[in-house]
């Protein structure tokens, strides 16, 4: 199966910044569980934060293959990484004070501080899945994009072609044509669909933006098939 990092690596993240935090409330809380039970939560800290950062970072590239980033899940995607490095650094300093009777109130005060951080971290870790999940959801449950009924052409005109004037007279949100390598799209209805947001879709309409999408794409096949969905026609020579 070919399946992307970033959901896999997800799943991590999902179990073990919460567990962390659980596990860090409970050894705080409680003092004899601290010796026994004190390495292990320490280290699904540090397993936290690991995959917390490739989570994010296989996000960045699972968002190149698709054509954009829900920007709000990206955010938040970022704080969990943040805030479950910082735990998980937090967990081992706090393991290592911890046995040290010298040390013992910083490391309560580090301990309890671990704490409040991690809870930061499920915190965002819980908003950063409901927005994931509903960047999927929505374009899963969408019905498959039409081209806007007020300003493009018929089905059966498919293979019309388009002058750069004709196209520069589509270039509202309301109404947005584009020329990408010699192809004319009509992206009106995916405006607002876009993962990466409505600007980035604005700024093509109306113009040639081939080099634009080029230099964000490449070659990705999956956003070339997804572009075809849009497509009514080419440029006239």
């Amino acid at each position: 199966m070919d399946l992307p990092l970033h959901p896999l690596v997800v799943h991590a993240v999902v179990v073990f910044v919460p567990v962390f935090f659980i596990g860090m409330v409970a050894v705080m809380a409680v003092a004899r569980w601290r010796e026994r039970f004190g390495t292990v939560v320490a280290a699904i800290g540090v397993v936290a934060a690991l995959a917390a950062v490739v989570a994010k970072y296989a996000g960045g590239m699972l968002a190149s293959e698709l054509g954009g980033v829900p920007k709000q899940h990206a955010s938040v995607g970022a704080y969990v990484m943040y805030a479950a490095v910082v735990a998980g650094i937090l967990g081992v300093a706090w393991r290592l004070l911890a046995g040290r009777d010298a040390q013992a109130k910083v490391a309560r005060i580090v301990g309890w501080l671990t704490v409040l951080v991690a809870a930061i971290a499920t915190v965002c870790t819980v908003i950063a899945g409901h927005t994931g999940a509903q960047a999927v959801w929505n374009q899963r449950l969408e019905p498959a994009p039409q081209t806007s009924q007020t300003s493009a052409p018929s089905a059966d005109a498919a293979g019309k072609t388009y002058t750069a004037a004709e196209v520069s007279a589509h270039a509202s949100s309301d109404d947005c044509w584009t020329i990408i390598d010699g192809g004319v799209y009509d992206l009106t209805k995916w405006i607002a669909k876009h993962p990466g947001g409505p600007d980035a879709i604005r700024s093509t309409c109306g113009v040639d933006a081939s080099t634009a999408f080029n230099s964000k794409h490449g070659k990705s096949e999956k956003v070339a098939e997804r572009l075809k969905d849009f497509a009514i026609g080419t440029l006239a020579d």
